[in-house]
């Protein structure tokens, strides 16, 4: 566990307006724990221009070299994702996505958009088909246009 006096953290923050309170916390702790990251704050805090460029790119995590005061040579592909997660948490996402494709393959990052009919001719009463959705995802419309093609008289949606 690590304690401090949060005042005199969020205090500190040079850039508030582009590094969250939470996100300069992160950065304190951070620099504390991972040998790499030393240094981060008083680079924040002395190059403010220049990490607010940073912060301002599309993707910060797909332009390593364009991060401030030499961290691009030391931090390895995991670290720039710490380092998004402390300047842009709103991007974490996209760099998580990033991260998988670079680390383990497109193959991890890209949907797949099974067709329904194969999935029911592989499947029976022991081995269902089951749906795990994203937001808004709705196969409904789907199964029941499969169960009029395959006029199943017997189904359950769960």
């Amino acid at each position: 566990m690590c304690i401090r006096d949060r005042e005199k953290d969020v205090k500190g923050n040079p850039i508030p307006d582009v590094i969250t309170d939470i996100g300069w916390n992160l950065a304190i702790t951070t620099e504390s724990l991972i040998s790499e990251f030393i240094g981060l704050t008083e680079s924040i805090s002395n190059n403010p221009v220049e990490w607010t460029s940073y912060a301002n790119l599309n993707n910060p995590y797909t332009e390593p070299r364009k991060i401030p005061s030499g961290f691009s040579d030391k931090l390895t592909t995991f670290h720039r994702l710490i380092l998004t997660k402390i300047v842009v948490p709103e991007k974490v996402k996209m760099a998580c996505a990033k991260y998988v494709e670079e680390e383990l393959g497109v193959f991890y990052t890209e949907s797949s958009s099974a067709r329904l009919d194969e999935l029911f001719a592989d499947s029976n009463t022991t081995t269902p088909i089951i749906f795990i959705l994203s937001q808004g995802a709705d196969p409904t419309e789907q199964l029941l246009s499969l169960i009029h093609i395959c006029r199943c008289r017997r189904y359950a949606v769960c």
